[in-house]
């Protein structure tokens, strides 16, 4: 197998994608710690708030990457 290959702009795409989507956080919506204490509604929402930030941070970040990687494809697609 030669250490060169082909592959689109379409399929780079997909891969920043999909690597994207495997490192998007989940918010938080169990009440419960695992020592069975309680969240504080403060500890939630602080919690939820950096997950929000991290998630937007991973779409601007695929998205700027896609977008640049459209300036060395054909001009007529982008």
């Amino acid at each position: 197998m030669s250490k060169y290959s082909t592959i689109t702009i379409g399929d780079l795409e997909a891969i920043i994608d999909r690597v994207a989507m495997d490192n998007l956080r989940m918010p938080r919506f169990d009440f419960y710690k695992s020592d069975g204490t309680a969240y504080t509604l403060a500890e939630i929402s602080n919690f939820n708030s950096l997950v929000a930030a991290h998630n937007e941070g991973v779409r601007d970040l695929a998205d700027m990457l896609k977008k640049e990687l459209r300036r060395y494809g054909d001009p007529d697609e982008a």
